[in-house]
Order: structure tokens, then sequence, then C-alpha cells
């Protein structure tokens, strides 16, 4: 409140002698001192021109921040253009990329009042150098005196001289076969192909692995003999699905006339399914164990105890034990149906929920990624958690793939691709089970310390958004982090969404396509990211 806006009360009862102007003074000092009112707006006019200034600078100071993070934002970008310019660019022309990469990027420039963008780009030793700031203009702040809040930002990028490595972890579930999801991915994928290898020119520079997920991941029947495969059963996981230990996973593929493992794995057992621990015969849980879908029991006759009245989703041959047993959980751990047993060709198997194509683990050869993209299949309930499990062995230097360089090389960058079009689903049914069967077996069996199936999927996404910080934490050294790019797609739920924001490396790393256009944009942008290319600060 300004002094004018206050009133002297003088009483019409107190007339005043204007013959007396020293009578008036005292007795005008004299009210204006014992008028409360007169002293609080004077308190309240000394303390709110401060306070309202302080609040005002918060805010010129949180406008200030905005503007700063998105210059930096577009900086990095124009660098990056400045950088896939081709060698023997002029200054002038460097910088007028710079300068439209700016203009296209950096949002809100009205708030700016008018005030330039300083720009400057330099090149040297095969670093792009690029130099921005600008005078954010501020509001009440300058009731301080302060008119300007300066940002001032440097992003360099080095060029082509850093060897790439990606895992592209992609969903190939169900839902990815309706309304030509599954084509647009692999067609996303060959573009994003066609970027790296124009773009990375020399091959001994650039792997890519391909690791599609469905409920579990499959790695390749090349693996038959390999030692960190669970052929012995020593494994808790290995054991689970049956009633003696002399019985397991492997085992049930080999007494089977007509069938032989299909390559799936199970995830290991806690904590190492988020981990990338090395396999060690030592340590028989840091195995893998080959995925086994169980038979579950044959159609229960009605009055028998534990029927669920439902017809069991995964039964494919006779139970030994006979559908008379009233005890369902028996019938289906019971290992001696599957001596000399037959599978009919129509019936889902062992196999079930991990039908699609194998991995390919890093490599340079184009037609080989090629490949591996075309075979990608449709089929199979949701977990993330073993795509990005798999994703990360394929980028690890050790086994179970070794084919990633050393984390502390330097001279390598390593980058993740995450794609999912859905929720993590475990496949909830009414059985004794609770769940379809999984690279986490069923919920029922309390993998992973639930057993409601109400819960399954919370279970999961838990284990996604821990792995996804394990990843980003494996190196233990910023400088050479894994990357994690993160892209949902179609129509998952907000919670997945959020999820696979929080996963990313930061949140311009995360990406959703709502449609197959999208898709191949997002493919596209992130290949021109990466191309040749990293930025140094």
């Amino acid at each position: 409140m300004h002094m004018s806006d206050h009133k002297l009360n003088i009483s019409a009862t107190e007339p005043i002698a204007c013959s007396d102007d020293r009578s008036l003074v005292k007795r005008l000092a004299r009210q204006f001192g014992q008028d409360t009112r007169g002293n609080v707006a004077l308190i309240f006019a000394a303390v709110a021109v401060p306070l309202f200034i302080g609040a005002g600078m918060a805010i010129d100071i949180s406008r200030h921040g905005y503007h700063q993070r998105k210059l930096a934002v577009a900086a990095d970008g124009a660098a990056l253009a400045v950088a896939r310019m081709e060698d023997g660019a002029s200054q002038s022309e460097m910088l007028q990329i710079a300068q439209q990469y700016i203009d296209m990027n950096y949002t809100r420039r009205d708030d700016l009042r008018g005030n330039q963008i300083s720009l400057s780009v330099s090149l040297a030793n095969n670093v792009v150098t690029v130099n921005a700031d600008v005078d954010v203009p501020t509001t009440i702040t300058t009731l301080a005196g302060v008119y300007n809040m300066p940002a001032r930002v440097t992003s360099e990028v080095t060029k082509g001289v850093l060897g790439t490595e990606i895992a592209l972890v992609l969903d190939n579930t169900g839902s990815m076969g309706n309304d030509g999801k599954i084509e647009a991915l692999q067609s996303a994928s060959d573009t994003l192909l066609d970027v790296l290898f124009n773009t990375i020119t020399s091959t001994n520079k650039l792997k890519i692995a391909v690791v599609p997920f469905s409920a579990a991941v499959n790695v390749g029947t090349v693996n038959d003999t390999a030692a960190w495969l669970d052929t012995a059963g020593d494994s808790t996981v290995s054991r689970i699905n049956f009633e003696n230990n002399a019985w397991h996973n492997w085992r049930g593929w080999q007494e089977l006339t007509n069938r032989s493992w299909n390559g799936c794995v199970q995830a290991r057992a806690m904590p190492y399914d988020i981990q990338d621990d090395v396999p060690n015969t030592g340590n028989p849980e840091t195995l893998f164990a080959p995925y086994f879908a169980p038979d579950e029991p044959d159609e229960a006759d009605s009055g028998v105890a534990n029927n669920y009245n439902y017809d069991y989703n995964n039964d494919y041959i006779d139970d030994a034990l006979g559908e008379s047993n009233p005890n369902l959980i028996q019938r289906q751990r019971h290992g001696q149906k599957y001596v000399n047993a037959s599978v009919s060709s129509s019936s889902k198997g062992p196999g079930y929920n991990c039908g699609i194509s194998a991995l390919t683990p890093l490599t340079s050869e184009e037609t080989v990624l090629r490949s591996a993209i075309d075979a990608m299949v449709a089929t199979g309930y949701t977990n993330i958690t073993q795509g990005i499990a798999w994703g990360w062995h394929a980028l690890s230097p050790t086994a179970p793939l070794e084919e990633g360089e050393d984390y502390n090389n330097a001279a390598w960058k390593k980058y993740m691709i995450v794609m999912t079009d859905g929720d993590n689903n475990w496949g909830n049914i009414n059985t004794h089970n609770g769940t379809r069967y999984t690279g986490y077996g069923f919920i029922a069996q309390d993998r992973l310390g639930e057993t409601n199936s109400g819960l399954s999927d919370d279970t999961l996404d838990a284990r996604t958004a821990a792995i996804c910080t394990n990843v980003k934490n494996a190196t233990g050294s910023a400088s050479t982090a894994i990357t994690v790019y993160t892209i949902t797609f179609g129509d998952p739920g907000q919670a997945t969404r959020d999820m696979m924001k929080a996963c990313a490396t930061n949140e311009y790393k995360y990406y959703h396509a709502p449609n197959s256009a999208a898709l191949t944009a997002v493919f596209e942008n992130i290949a021109d990211e990466i191309g040749s290319i990293r930025l140094s600060k």
C-alpha cells in the first residue's frame, strides 16, 4: 500500500485552530501515532513490497529455468544436425543449419520480447561445439532493478569416432498381430537400419542385436550345449514344475517323442532375473533353465475336488494319474506322464506362450539383421522385464552373450531401444495356476513373492522398473552408461507409458507412437540421433 492511499481520520468533534500552526502539527502527529490502522498499513507497506518482489523473482527464476532447458535441448539438436553435415561445410553453412534447428525447436520464443538468441558454431578436431545464449526478460523482478536473466548453454558433439552397439528389444506379443502392427514394426526397424548403415559406413563400428520378446525370450536352439543352459536341472527354476528333483525342464523335453526344445528360456530366480551376473555352475541359480510349459490337468470330472469348472489352457497329454485323482496339482506335476508321450500337432505343448523367433546377438552383418526382423512373428503374452534382461545380456561383454565390448572401452557407446505396444500381462485364468505360463512360470508358483493373480501384472511392472534402473547403472560410470530409449506404440495404459518414460535415460528419450507412421518416424529420429555421433557435453 502506498502512503498516499492512507487517509488520516481527523474527527469533526475536534476543531482545528488554524491560527496555531504548531498546535495543529502536534495534534496531527499525536492522532496519527494513535491510529492503529495507520501503523498496520505502514508495516504492511514495508513488508509487502519485498514479499511481492520475492514471489515475482520465484516466477522469473522458473521461467528462466524453462528457457535454459529448452535452449539446451535445441542446442544439442543443432550440434547433432551440424555434425551430420558433409565434411567441408563452411562456417556460414554450419551456422545456418544450427540457426534453422534452433528456430524449429526452441518453443515459446514470444516470452523473449524481441531479445535475440546469440549463436556460435565451431568445428575443431572432429568436435562440433554450439554455444547459445539469450537474455530472458523478467517481469516482477524488474522492480528490483533486474531486467534480464541470461540463459547460457554449450553443446559438444564428436563426429564418427565411436563404435556403436545397439540392442533392439522389440515387442512380439500377440497384440502386435492386430492392425498391421508387426508389419509396421518391421518397416520401422528396417528404416532404422537404413539410417544407421548409411551413417556409420565403417561396418566394424556398428553392431546391432535384435531381441524379440513375448512371455519369454527365445535364445535359439544353437545354444542347446551352452554351459549356461541348465540341462542338468540344478536350479530351482528347472525343477519347480515337477513333483521331485529327478525331473526338470530339460528332461521333460527329452522324454517327449515328437517335440524338441524350442530355444526359449525361463527367467532366472530372484534377484538374478533382473541382473547380469555371469552364469556360474557353482551357483546354479545364475544358470538359465530351458522353458517348459507343463501339461496341465485333463478336464476334471464334475464333482472332483479342486474342479475350477474350466478347461485347462494347456492340456496336451493324458494325465498318468487319471482324471479320477482329486488332486489337480499332483496330476499336473507328475513327471512320469511325459515318458514316450506324443504331443498332438494341434496342441500348444511345452513351448506354449513362447513361439517367437530367436534373438540375434550383436552383429555387423546387415543381411543377418534384416532377416531377423523379417522373421519376427506376433504371439504370446507380455513380459517386458525379460526382453530388457536379454537386451542387457546382448550388450554385456560377459556370458551368456559375449559379443559386447568392455564397458570401460571409451571407443564404444552402448544403446538399448525398448518398444512395447501393451502392458505387462501374465494372462490371468481361473485355475489353480492363477495365470497362464510365462518366463516366470505361473503366479501360483510364487516366483516373485506374490501368488495373487489379481496382482500378477503389478509384480511384473515392479520387476520392469527395477531392471530399468539396473541397466542404466550397469557400468557405474556416466561416461560409459548404456543409453536407454523407450517407445510405447498404439494404446497401452497410462501406467505403462509412465513406467516406460521412467525407464528411459531421460524424458527426451521416451517416445509414444500412436500409429504406424509415427512409429517409423520415431525409429528414424532415434537412428538420426545415434548415427555415428555422440554428445560430449
